[in-house]
Protein backbone atom coordinates (compact mmCIF):
# COMPACT_ATOMS: atom_id res chain seq x y z
CA UNK A 1 0.00 0.00 0.00
CA UNK A 2 1.47 3.38 -0.78
CA UNK A 3 1.06 5.52 1.90
CA UNK A 4 2.08 9.45 2.29
CA UNK A 5 2.37 9.82 5.43
CA UNK A 6 1.08 13.07 7.14
CA UNK A 7 3.28 15.04 9.72
CA UNK A 8 2.74 17.55 12.45
CA UNK A 9 6.33 18.36 14.80
CA UNK A 10 6.04 20.36 17.29
CA UNK A 11 8.83 22.06 18.19
CA UNK A 12 9.60 25.97 17.05
CA UNK A 13 6.83 28.04 15.83
CA UNK A 14 3.05 27.09 16.36
CA UNK A 15 2.05 29.66 13.90
CA UNK A 16 0.04 30.00 10.74
CA UNK A 17 0.80 27.13 8.61
CA UNK A 18 -0.90 27.10 5.15
CA UNK A 19 -1.11 23.07 4.73
CA UNK A 20 -0.64 22.18 8.44
CA UNK A 21 -0.21 18.29 7.21
CA UNK A 22 2.52 19.05 4.94
CA UNK A 23 4.66 21.75 7.22
CA UNK A 24 6.52 21.07 10.04
CA UNK A 25 6.29 23.50 12.94
CA UNK A 26 8.04 24.62 16.03
CA UNK A 27 7.39 25.92 19.52
CA UNK A 28 10.49 26.76 20.82
CA UNK A 29 11.54 23.74 22.44
CA UNK A 30 14.41 21.67 22.26
CA UNK A 31 12.69 18.20 23.18
CA UNK A 32 8.94 17.67 22.46
CA UNK A 33 7.71 14.02 22.71
CA UNK A 34 4.11 13.17 22.25
CA UNK A 35 2.92 10.14 24.44
CA UNK A 36 -0.74 9.59 24.16
CA UNK A 37 -3.99 11.36 22.11
CA UNK A 38 -7.51 11.35 22.64
CA UNK A 39 -10.49 13.22 20.78
CA UNK A 40 -13.15 15.42 22.38
CA UNK A 41 -15.88 17.10 20.65
CA UNK A 42 -13.35 19.42 18.35
CA UNK A 43 -10.15 18.55 19.41
CA UNK A 44 -7.24 16.53 19.59
CA UNK A 45 -5.69 16.21 22.92
CA UNK A 46 -1.99 15.14 23.52
CA UNK A 47 -0.51 14.69 26.46
CA UNK A 48 3.63 14.15 26.63
CA UNK A 49 6.77 16.19 27.87
CA UNK A 50 8.31 19.47 26.38
CA UNK A 51 11.87 20.61 28.04
CA UNK A 52 11.86 24.56 27.96
CA UNK A 53 14.65 26.28 25.87
CA UNK A 54 16.09 27.80 29.12
CA UNK A 55 15.68 24.95 31.63
CA UNK A 56 17.63 21.84 31.90
CA UNK A 57 14.72 20.19 32.81
CA UNK A 58 11.15 18.53 31.03
CA UNK A 59 7.15 19.82 31.96
CA UNK A 60 4.61 17.57 31.93
CA UNK A 61 2.34 19.26 29.15
CA UNK A 62 -1.07 18.46 27.12
CA UNK A 63 -1.74 19.67 23.92
CA UNK A 64 -5.10 21.58 22.65
CA UNK A 65 -5.28 20.84 18.86
CA UNK A 66 -8.23 21.58 17.01
CA UNK A 67 -8.94 18.79 13.95
CA UNK A 68 -7.88 21.21 11.18
CA UNK A 69 -4.45 20.30 13.21
CA UNK A 70 -4.07 24.02 14.26
CA UNK A 71 -2.23 24.30 18.08
CA UNK A 72 -4.64 25.85 20.51
CA UNK A 73 -2.98 25.69 23.38
CA UNK A 74 0.33 24.03 25.19
CA UNK A 75 -0.36 23.71 29.17
CA UNK A 76 2.65 23.08 31.18
CA UNK A 77 3.54 22.27 34.97
CA UNK A 78 6.33 24.85 35.87
CA UNK A 79 7.37 23.12 39.01
CA UNK A 80 10.99 23.24 38.07
CA UNK A 81 11.19 19.82 38.40
CA UNK A 82 11.89 16.60 35.76
CA UNK A 83 8.63 15.16 34.67
CA UNK A 84 8.24 11.88 32.84
CA UNK A 85 4.88 10.68 31.19
CA UNK A 86 5.33 7.75 29.01
CA UNK A 87 3.03 5.21 26.80
CA UNK A 88 -1.09 5.40 26.07
CA UNK A 89 -2.75 6.51 29.65
CA UNK A 90 -4.20 9.65 28.41
CA UNK A 91 -7.77 9.25 29.36
CA UNK A 92 -10.89 11.52 29.48
CA UNK A 93 -12.71 11.51 33.25
CA UNK A 94 -16.13 10.87 33.80
CA UNK A 95 -16.21 14.74 35.39
CA UNK A 96 -15.33 15.65 31.25
CA UNK A 97 -11.61 16.19 32.01
CA UNK A 98 -8.82 14.78 31.36
CA UNK A 99 -5.83 12.85 33.17
CA UNK A 100 -2.86 11.04 33.27
CA UNK A 101 -0.12 9.64 35.22
CA UNK A 102 3.60 9.13 35.25
CA UNK A 103 6.02 10.62 37.51
CA UNK A 104 8.12 13.66 38.64
CA UNK A 105 11.73 13.44 39.94
CA UNK A 106 12.56 15.36 43.02
CA UNK A 107 15.44 13.46 44.93
CA UNK A 108 13.91 9.94 43.46
CA UNK A 109 10.98 9.27 40.82
CA UNK A 110 7.92 9.86 42.38
CA UNK A 111 4.04 9.07 41.05
CA UNK A 112 2.10 11.41 39.87
CA UNK A 113 -1.68 11.81 38.98
CA UNK A 114 -2.12 14.77 36.43
CA UNK A 115 -6.03 16.32 35.81
CA UNK A 116 -7.04 18.53 33.30
CA UNK A 117 -10.12 20.87 33.88
CA UNK A 118 -11.82 22.74 30.88
CA UNK A 119 -13.97 25.09 32.84
CA UNK A 120 -10.89 26.23 35.35
CA UNK A 121 -8.44 25.68 32.42
CA UNK A 122 -5.60 24.16 34.61
CA UNK A 123 -3.42 21.61 34.83
CA UNK A 124 -3.08 20.12 38.45
CA UNK A 125 -0.39 17.46 39.20
CA UNK A 126 -0.60 15.79 42.11
CA UNK A 127 2.06 13.53 43.58
CA UNK A 128 2.68 10.73 45.84
CA UNK A 129 5.28 8.82 47.54
CA UNK A 130 6.34 5.83 49.57
CA UNK A 131 8.25 5.38 52.31
CA UNK A 132 12.30 3.35 51.39
CA UNK A 133 11.38 3.49 47.51
CA UNK A 134 14.11 4.54 45.11
CA UNK A 135 11.10 4.53 42.01
CA UNK A 136 7.69 5.22 42.07
CA UNK A 137 6.04 5.29 38.54
CA UNK A 138 2.70 5.60 37.09
CA UNK A 139 2.28 3.61 33.63
CA UNK A 140 -1.29 3.12 33.00
CA UNK A 141 -4.57 4.44 34.61
CA UNK A 142 -8.47 4.10 34.25
CA UNK A 143 -11.28 5.46 36.53
CA UNK A 144 -13.84 3.05 37.89
CA UNK A 145 -15.74 2.09 41.19
CA UNK A 146 -17.38 5.10 41.70
CA UNK A 147 -14.98 7.27 39.68
CA UNK A 148 -11.88 6.39 41.68
CA UNK A 149 -8.72 6.57 39.90
CA UNK A 150 -6.63 3.27 39.55
CA UNK A 151 -3.06 3.66 38.32
CA UNK A 152 -0.73 0.63 37.85
CA UNK A 153 3.02 1.11 37.85
CA UNK A 154 6.42 0.30 39.33
CA UNK A 155 8.30 0.60 42.60
CA UNK A 156 11.65 -0.75 42.95
CA UNK A 157 13.83 -0.73 46.35
CA UNK A 158 17.06 0.81 46.77
CA UNK A 159 18.63 -1.68 48.75
CA UNK A 160 18.69 -4.12 47.38
CA UNK A 161 17.09 -3.37 43.94
CA UNK A 162 14.00 -5.31 43.83
CA UNK A 163 10.83 -4.14 41.46
CA UNK A 164 7.14 -4.54 42.36
CA UNK A 165 4.43 -4.41 40.10
CA UNK A 166 1.88 -1.07 42.08
CA UNK A 167 -1.73 -0.19 41.97
CA UNK A 168 -2.84 2.72 43.57
CA UNK A 169 -6.37 3.71 44.37
CA UNK A 170 -7.15 7.29 44.19
CA UNK A 171 -10.21 9.06 44.75
CA UNK A 172 -11.94 11.75 43.15
CA UNK A 173 -10.36 14.84 45.32
CA UNK A 174 -6.61 13.12 44.75
CA UNK A 175 -6.70 11.33 48.10
CA UNK A 176 -4.72 8.25 47.91
CA UNK A 177 -7.20 5.44 49.19
CA UNK A 178 -4.20 2.80 49.35
CA UNK A 179 -1.32 1.07 47.29
CA UNK A 180 -1.27 -2.58 46.61
CA UNK A 181 2.19 -3.89 45.87
CA UNK A 182 2.99 -7.43 43.95
CA UNK A 183 5.91 -9.49 43.50
CA UNK A 184 7.09 -12.52 41.67
CA UNK A 185 10.35 -12.19 40.80
CA UNK A 186 13.72 -9.80 40.82
CA UNK A 187 11.81 -7.04 38.78
CA UNK A 188 7.96 -6.66 37.87
CA UNK A 189 6.64 -3.77 35.89
CA UNK A 190 3.32 -2.91 34.73
CA UNK A 191 2.19 -1.05 31.89
CA UNK A 192 -1.67 -1.67 31.20
CA UNK A 193 -4.89 -1.59 33.40
CA UNK A 194 -8.06 -2.46 32.06
CA UNK A 195 -11.76 -2.89 33.70
CA UNK A 196 -13.09 -6.34 32.86
CA UNK A 197 -17.33 -6.50 32.31
CA UNK A 198 -17.07 -8.26 35.69
CA UNK A 199 -16.24 -5.07 37.63
CA UNK A 200 -12.70 -6.42 38.50
CA UNK A 201 -9.62 -5.14 37.59
CA UNK A 202 -7.20 -6.19 35.04
CA UNK A 203 -3.10 -5.18 35.08
CA UNK A 204 -0.70 -6.10 32.16
CA UNK A 205 2.81 -6.45 33.42
CA UNK A 206 5.95 -8.39 33.46
CA UNK A 207 7.84 -10.62 35.61
CA UNK A 208 11.84 -10.71 35.29
CA UNK A 209 15.10 -11.94 36.57
CA UNK A 210 16.70 -8.62 35.49
CA UNK A 211 19.86 -10.75 34.51
CA UNK A 212 21.61 -9.62 31.04
CA UNK A 213 24.82 -10.86 31.45
CA UNK A 214 23.30 -14.45 31.21
CA UNK A 215 19.82 -15.87 30.55
CA UNK A 216 17.14 -13.62 30.95
CA UNK A 217 14.26 -14.83 31.67
CA UNK A 218 11.48 -12.07 31.19
CA UNK A 219 7.49 -13.62 31.38
CA UNK A 220 3.94 -12.01 30.92
CA UNK A 221 2.14 -11.58 33.75
CA UNK A 222 -1.57 -10.74 33.86
CA UNK A 223 -3.19 -10.11 37.49
CA UNK A 224 -6.75 -9.87 37.48
CA UNK A 225 -7.75 -7.80 41.21
CA UNK A 226 -10.79 -6.77 42.18
CA UNK A 227 -11.57 -3.23 43.06
CA UNK A 228 -9.89 -3.68 46.92
CA UNK A 229 -6.64 -4.78 45.44
CA UNK A 230 -7.30 -8.45 46.04
CA UNK A 231 -5.54 -10.74 43.27
CA UNK A 232 -8.72 -13.08 41.54
CA UNK A 233 -6.92 -14.97 39.73
CA UNK A 234 -3.08 -14.41 37.49
CA UNK A 235 -1.65 -15.72 34.07
CA UNK A 236 2.00 -16.15 33.59
CA UNK A 237 3.16 -17.02 29.81
CA UNK A 238 5.24 -20.01 29.88
CA UNK A 239 7.07 -19.30 27.21
CA UNK A 240 10.81 -18.04 27.41
CA UNK A 241 10.47 -14.49 27.38
CA UNK A 242 7.72 -12.87 26.67
CA UNK A 243 7.87 -9.28 28.61
CA UNK A 244 5.26 -6.90 29.19
CA UNK A 245 1.70 -6.61 28.17
CA UNK A 246 0.70 -3.58 26.27
CA UNK A 247 -2.41 -2.00 24.88
CA UNK A 248 -4.24 -4.40 27.03
CA UNK A 249 -8.06 -4.58 25.85
CA UNK A 250 -11.00 -6.81 26.91
CA UNK A 251 -12.35 -8.29 23.27
CA UNK A 252 -15.84 -8.85 22.37
CA UNK A 253 -16.10 -12.61 22.99
CA UNK A 254 -14.80 -11.42 26.67
CA UNK A 255 -11.32 -12.44 26.15
CA UNK A 256 -8.24 -10.24 26.06
CA UNK A 257 -5.50 -8.85 23.54
CA UNK A 258 -2.51 -7.63 24.48
CA UNK A 259 0.46 -6.43 22.34
CA UNK A 260 4.21 -7.57 23.88
CA UNK A 261 7.52 -8.98 22.70
CA UNK A 262 9.24 -12.14 21.82
CA UNK A 263 12.83 -13.00 23.07
CA UNK A 264 14.33 -14.83 19.88
CA UNK A 265 18.16 -14.29 20.48
CA UNK A 266 20.36 -13.40 23.42
CA UNK A 267 24.07 -12.69 23.78
CA UNK A 268 26.51 -11.27 26.40
CA UNK A 269 24.70 -8.05 26.43
CA UNK A 270 21.66 -8.08 24.29
CA UNK A 271 18.49 -9.48 23.94
CA UNK A 272 16.61 -9.15 20.76
CA UNK A 273 13.28 -9.42 20.32
CA UNK A 274 10.12 -9.37 17.93
CA UNK A 275 6.23 -7.96 18.68
CA UNK A 276 3.74 -10.03 19.09
CA UNK A 277 0.11 -9.36 19.20
CA UNK A 278 -1.55 -12.36 21.81
CA UNK A 279 -5.42 -13.41 22.07
CA UNK A 280 -6.77 -15.26 25.09
CA UNK A 281 -10.25 -16.59 26.05
CA UNK A 282 -11.95 -15.76 29.17
CA UNK A 283 -10.11 -18.21 30.96
CA UNK A 284 -6.73 -17.22 30.07
CA UNK A 285 -5.97 -19.84 27.36
CA UNK A 286 -4.41 -18.79 24.15
CA UNK A 287 -6.27 -18.75 21.24
CA UNK A 288 -3.42 -17.22 18.58
CA UNK A 289 -0.28 -15.10 18.56
CA UNK A 290 0.70 -12.83 16.32
CA UNK A 291 4.33 -12.98 15.61
CA UNK A 292 5.95 -10.14 13.38
CA UNK A 293 9.03 -12.29 13.20
CA UNK A 294 11.16 -8.68 13.30
CA UNK A 295 13.11 -6.97 15.71
CA UNK A 296 11.57 -4.28 17.45
CA UNK A 297 12.50 -2.20 20.57
CA UNK A 298 9.23 -1.81 21.88
CA UNK A 299 6.62 -3.84 20.52
CA UNK A 300 3.37 -2.94 20.17
CA UNK A 301 2.13 -0.01 23.02
CA UNK A 302 -1.67 0.45 21.93
CA UNK A 303 -4.12 -1.93 20.60
CA UNK A 304 -7.99 -0.58 19.47
CA UNK A 305 -10.43 -2.62 18.85
CA UNK A 306 -12.83 -2.36 15.47
CA UNK A 307 -16.30 -2.70 15.50
CA UNK A 308 -15.98 -5.89 13.59
CA UNK A 309 -13.58 -7.24 16.07
CA UNK A 310 -10.72 -6.53 14.21
CA UNK A 311 -8.09 -4.84 15.34
CA UNK A 312 -5.22 -1.54 14.97
CA UNK A 313 -1.69 -2.26 16.61
CA UNK A 314 1.04 0.84 16.54
CA UNK A 315 4.59 0.62 18.25
CA UNK A 316 8.18 0.81 16.33
CA UNK A 317 10.41 -1.87 14.17
CA UNK A 318 13.53 -2.02 13.57
CA UNK A 319 14.55 1.12 15.59
CA UNK A 320 13.76 3.09 12.56
CA UNK A 321 9.99 2.77 11.61
CA UNK A 322 7.36 3.66 13.33
CA UNK A 323 4.55 0.44 12.42
CA UNK A 324 1.21 0.01 12.23
CA UNK A 325 -0.88 -3.40 12.19
CA UNK A 326 -4.04 -4.36 11.54
CA UNK A 327 -5.54 -7.87 12.31
CA UNK A 328 -8.54 -9.69 11.42
CA UNK A 329 -10.66 -10.98 14.39
CA UNK A 330 -8.80 -14.62 14.14
CA UNK A 331 -5.31 -12.81 13.97
CA UNK A 332 -4.94 -13.02 10.26
CA UNK A 333 -2.60 -9.85 9.29
CA UNK A 334 -4.76 -7.80 6.90
CA UNK A 335 -2.20 -5.15 6.24
CA UNK A 336 0.86 -3.40 8.10
CA UNK A 337 2.70 0.30 7.18
CA UNK A 338 5.82 2.20 7.82
CA UNK A 339 6.47 5.39 8.80
CA UNK A 340 9.01 8.28 8.96
CA UNK A 341 8.62 10.86 10.50
CA UNK A 342 12.25 12.47 9.91
CA UNK A 343 13.57 11.23 6.27
CA UNK A 344 16.79 10.80 7.34
CA UNK A 345 18.69 7.34 7.53
CA UNK A 346 19.51 8.36 11.20
CA UNK A 347 15.98 8.92 12.60
CA UNK A 348 14.26 6.82 15.08
CA UNK A 349 10.63 6.87 14.77
CA UNK A 350 7.98 5.62 17.62
CA UNK A 351 4.19 5.47 17.84
CA UNK A 352 3.28 5.17 21.61
CA UNK A 353 -1.04 5.71 20.94
CA UNK A 354 -3.24 5.27 18.27
CA UNK A 355 -7.08 6.35 18.30
CA UNK A 356 -10.12 5.42 16.15
CA UNK A 357 -12.01 8.47 15.06
CA UNK A 358 -16.03 7.61 14.23
CA UNK A 359 -15.64 7.61 10.68
CA UNK A 360 -12.67 4.64 10.88
CA UNK A 361 -10.03 7.19 10.24
CA UNK A 362 -7.06 7.20 12.27
CA UNK A 363 -4.51 9.33 14.65
CA UNK A 364 -1.70 8.04 15.74
CA UNK A 365 1.01 10.42 17.90
CA UNK A 366 4.89 9.74 19.76
CA UNK A 367 8.37 11.32 18.49
CA UNK A 368 10.89 11.16 16.06
CA UNK A 369 14.65 11.77 17.21
CA UNK A 370 17.49 12.32 15.14
CA UNK A 371 21.37 12.94 16.54
CA UNK A 372 22.86 15.92 15.85
CA UNK A 373 19.95 17.37 14.93
CA UNK A 374 18.01 20.84 16.23
CA UNK A 375 15.42 20.04 17.96
CA UNK A 376 16.99 16.18 18.57
CA UNK A 377 13.52 15.24 19.38
CA UNK A 378 10.37 16.28 18.36
CA UNK A 379 6.81 15.28 18.78
CA UNK A 380 5.03 13.37 16.02
CA UNK A 381 1.49 13.66 15.07
CA UNK A 382 0.11 11.29 12.21
CA UNK A 383 -3.61 11.26 10.40
CA UNK A 384 -4.69 8.45 8.19
CA UNK A 385 -7.54 7.00 6.72
CA UNK A 386 -8.54 3.88 7.59
CA UNK A 387 -6.43 1.85 5.68
CA UNK A 388 -3.04 3.59 6.91
CA UNK A 389 -2.77 5.75 4.17
CA UNK A 390 -3.31 9.07 3.11
CA UNK A 391 -6.71 9.28 1.91
CA UNK A 392 -5.96 10.13 -1.44
CA UNK A 393 -2.89 8.53 -1.99
CA UNK A 394 -3.76 5.51 -1.20
CA UNK A 395 -3.55 1.99 -3.70
CA UNK A 396 -5.08 -0.91 -2.91
CA UNK A 397 -3.29 -4.56 -3.20
CA UNK A 398 0.49 -3.78 -2.52
CA UNK A 399 1.88 -4.82 0.39
CA UNK A 400 5.24 -2.27 1.21
CA UNK A 401 8.61 -3.13 2.17
CA UNK A 402 10.10 -0.52 4.14
CA UNK A 403 10.42 2.86 2.51
CA UNK A 404 14.13 3.97 1.62
CA UNK A 405 12.96 7.32 2.41
CA UNK A 406 9.90 9.63 2.46
CA UNK A 407 9.76 13.64 1.28
CA UNK A 408 12.40 16.07 -0.06
CA UNK A 409 15.34 14.56 -1.44
CA UNK A 410 13.49 10.98 -1.49
CA UNK A 411 14.69 7.67 -3.38
CA UNK A 412 12.99 8.58 -6.23
CA UNK A 413 12.40 12.36 -7.99
CA UNK A 414 10.17 12.77 -11.06
CA UNK A 415 10.28 16.16 -13.13
CA UNK A 416 8.45 17.51 -14.67
CA UNK A 417 4.98 16.53 -12.42
CA UNK A 418 2.67 16.88 -13.04
CA UNK A 419 2.88 15.84 -16.57
CA UNK A 420 1.30 14.45 -20.11
CA UNK A 421 3.72 12.86 -22.33
CA UNK A 422 6.86 11.73 -20.87
CA UNK A 423 8.63 12.03 -17.18
CA UNK A 424 12.16 12.19 -16.17
CA UNK A 425 13.52 9.54 -12.79
CA UNK A 426 16.37 10.21 -11.30
CA UNK A 427 16.99 7.89 -8.17
CA UNK A 428 19.90 7.59 -6.08
CA UNK A 429 23.05 5.97 -6.40
CA UNK A 430 22.39 2.71 -4.28
CA UNK A 431 18.94 1.39 -6.53
CA UNK A 432 21.42 0.73 -8.98
CA UNK A 433 19.59 -2.50 -10.28
CA UNK A 434 16.52 -1.73 -8.91
CA UNK A 435 13.07 -2.54 -10.64
CA UNK A 436 11.04 0.77 -11.18
CA UNK A 437 6.90 0.36 -10.98
CA UNK A 438 4.45 2.49 -12.40
CA UNK A 439 0.95 1.58 -10.30
CA UNK A 440 -2.42 3.13 -10.87
CA UNK A 441 -4.82 4.10 -8.09
CA UNK A 442 -6.39 0.85 -8.18
CA UNK A 443 -2.38 -0.88 -7.30
CA UNK A 444 -1.97 -2.36 -10.84
CA UNK A 445 1.64 -2.28 -11.63
CA UNK A 446 1.10 -0.47 -15.36
CA UNK A 447 4.56 -0.22 -16.38
CA UNK A 448 7.73 -1.93 -15.35
CA UNK A 449 11.65 -1.77 -15.72
CA UNK A 450 14.85 -3.30 -14.78
CA UNK A 451 16.79 0.07 -13.56
CA UNK A 452 20.63 -1.34 -15.17
CA UNK A 453 18.44 -2.43 -18.43
CA UNK A 454 18.15 1.19 -19.13
CA UNK A 455 19.62 2.82 -22.31
CA UNK A 456 23.22 4.10 -21.24
CA UNK A 457 24.32 7.55 -22.16
CA UNK A 458 22.50 9.25 -19.17
CA UNK A 459 24.00 11.26 -16.28
CA UNK A 460 24.14 8.95 -13.28
CA UNK A 461 20.32 6.99 -12.08
CA UNK A 462 18.63 9.83 -14.59
CA UNK A 463 16.27 9.29 -17.24
CA UNK A 464 13.18 9.32 -19.21
CA UNK A 465 10.47 7.07 -19.95
CA UNK A 466 7.32 7.61 -22.17
CA UNK A 467 3.62 7.84 -20.07
CA UNK A 468 1.73 8.89 -22.85
CA UNK A 469 -0.44 6.37 -23.37
CA UNK A 470 -1.78 6.45 -19.58
CA UNK A 471 -4.98 7.87 -18.46
CA UNK A 472 -5.23 11.42 -16.45
CA UNK A 473 -5.01 10.47 -12.87
CA UNK A 474 -2.54 9.73 -10.02
CA UNK A 475 -0.15 7.27 -9.74
CA UNK A 476 2.78 6.02 -7.82
CA UNK A 477 6.00 5.50 -9.30
CA UNK A 478 8.20 3.25 -6.71
CA UNK A 479 12.30 1.64 -6.95
CA UNK A 480 12.61 -1.57 -5.17
CA UNK A 481 15.98 -3.35 -4.44
CA UNK A 482 16.56 -5.88 -1.79
CA UNK A 483 13.90 -4.79 0.54
CA UNK A 484 14.53 -1.06 0.18
CA UNK A 485 11.77 0.90 -1.34
CA UNK A 486 11.60 4.60 -2.47
CA UNK A 487 8.24 6.12 -4.06
CA UNK A 488 7.17 9.18 -5.57
CA UNK A 489 3.39 10.52 -6.95
CA UNK A 490 3.39 11.67 -10.21
CA UNK A 491 -0.03 13.60 -11.71
CA UNK A 492 -0.66 12.36 -15.27
CA UNK A 493 -2.52 15.78 -16.89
Amino acid sequence: MIIVVLLLFCALYLTKAQNIWNNTYYANRPVMIFSSICHIDTAYMISGMAVDATLPYANAMLLNMDKTGVVKAIKENSTGLEYGIFLNNLIVTNQEGLAFTGYVIDTVPTLILARFSPITDSLVILRYTTPNTYVYLGNALIQADDNHFYIAGIKTDNQPVNGNVCLVKIDTAGNRIWEKFYNEYKLDDARSIIQLSNGNLLIGAFRSDNNFQTQQHANTWLLEVDTGGNIVRQWFDPNDSTYVAEGLRQTQDGGVIYGAQKKKQQSVNDVYKSSTIVKLDSNFNKQWMYDSDTLSPTGFTDIEILPDGSYIACGTKNYRYAWIVKLSATGQKLWSREYVGIPDWGSQNFLTDIDVLPDGSLIAVGQCQLSGATPPQVGWFLKLDSNGCEIENCLVGIEEPAPLSVGEGSGVRLFPNPTSSSVTVSLEYEMLNAVLKVYDVTGKAVKEFQVSSLPAGHAGLQFTIDISDLSKGLYVITAEKQGKFARAKLVVE
